[in-house]
């Protein structure tokens, strides 16, 4: 993958679709690969990677809260990615329907979560996931008002970007 020389202003965001499942799968892929071998297990990235690659973001695309950065000159190629959700759930078990899994935040009590953002390891340190992360973010807010706080659940390699 080239990488142009001002990457911020190469990108464009978009909202998610079914047929970039391919591409996400294959973003999740790499970037658990890369970024998570110095705090994971190998059997224990297959493992995320597995979990993320298994429908987990399919309500966030289906909701138009899932987002991909793409260059500017080649939509098709997904370099980062992220969404959020209104819900208490972190990530939706697809065998269960209790209401209360799927009981939506109280935008004045509660922040919305922040899911799933990765950047693709060839494109890290661009400020992609920066950009993705006030995308979902400035989302929720417009979505839902009432939304001005934020939270994510993290791995253990990425608190320190979370923290900056």
């Amino acid at each position: 993958m080239s990488q142009p020389p001002d990457l911020q202003s190469h990108f464009r965001l978009r909202p998610a679709s079914p047929a970039d499942l391919p591409a996400l799968n294959a973003l999740i892929s790499a970037s658990t690969t890369r970024f998570c071998s110095t705090a994971y297990t190998p059997s224990q990235i297959r493992a995320m990677i597995g979990q993320a690659t298994a429908n987990r973001y399919d309500s966030l695309i289906s909701n138009s809260t899932y987002y991909v950065a793409c260059p500017a000159d080649n939509p098709a190629l997904i370099i980062a990615s992220g969404g959020w959700s209104p819900r208490r759930t972190v990530y939706y078990d697809w065998g269960s329907t209790t209401a209360a899994e799927y009981e939506q935040f109280n935008p004045e009590e509660d922040p919305a979560w922040i899911r799933g953002v990765y950047v693709h390891p060839e494109y890290a340190r661009r400020g992609l996931a920066r950009r993705v992360v006030r995308e979902c973010e400035a989302a929720a807010s417009r979505a839902i008002p009432k939304f001005t706080r934020y939270t994510l659940s993290s791995t253990m390699n990425a608190v320190p970007f979370y923290q900056a």
